[in-house]
């Protein structure tokens, strides 16, 4: 039996498992696996939410021609409402279909480094963050990967041993 939903209710479904999932994963580890580069007051927490790509960088394109960034956007400014209601602060990377690019970059790949090194440091100068990155990956050559998946990094573990979970 499957359960059909219109896309207002699947995107609603999805940024509440994204902030459960988020709040699990915040409980569970010990605070030293929270890593910022700036010292957080006790007790105080900010949700930097990055909605994924954005502007010449569409990402991954949708059966119907969606784009990822667009869809990143949407289910962020969910999540960023849903967050704001239950009373956390927040921070968005992104609030329109934009890259957020230094001027000085003229190819794509340097706007899309440039981009990156933003987001980046957006999370680092932000006191008691934790990072919610939202993607719409697409392996279509895989049978196995499907569904969410949640990344999170220890402090002192080099991101190539990053945890990856997947359902």
């Amino acid at each position: 039996m499957f359960i059909v939903f219109g896309k207002k209710a699947f995107y609603a479904i999805f940024a509440l498992l994204l902030v459960l999932t988020a709040a699990t994963v915040s409980l569970l580890l010990p605070p030293e696996a929270v890593e910022t580069s700036v010292s957080a007051p006790t007790g105080k927490t900010v949700w930097v939410i990055d909605a994924g790509h954005g502007g010449e960088d569409g990402g991954a394109v949708a059966a119907d021609g969606s784009k990822e960034s667009n869809m990143n956007l949407a289910i962020a400014r969910r999540l960023d409402a849903l967050l704001v209601f239950l009373g956390e602060e927040t921070r968005m990377t992104r609030t329109e279909d934009i890259s957020i690019h230094d001027a000085s970059a003229s190819t794509l790949r340097e706007k899309k480094r440039s981009d990156l090194e933003n987001r980046v440091g957006l999370v680092n100068s932000t006191q008691g963050a934790i990072l919610v990155s939202i993607h719409q990956n697409s392996l279509p050559s895989s049978k196995q990967t499907h569904g969410a998946q949640v990344t999170a990094k220890k402090r002192g573990v080099p991101r190539s041993r990053m945890r990856c979970s997947s359902r």
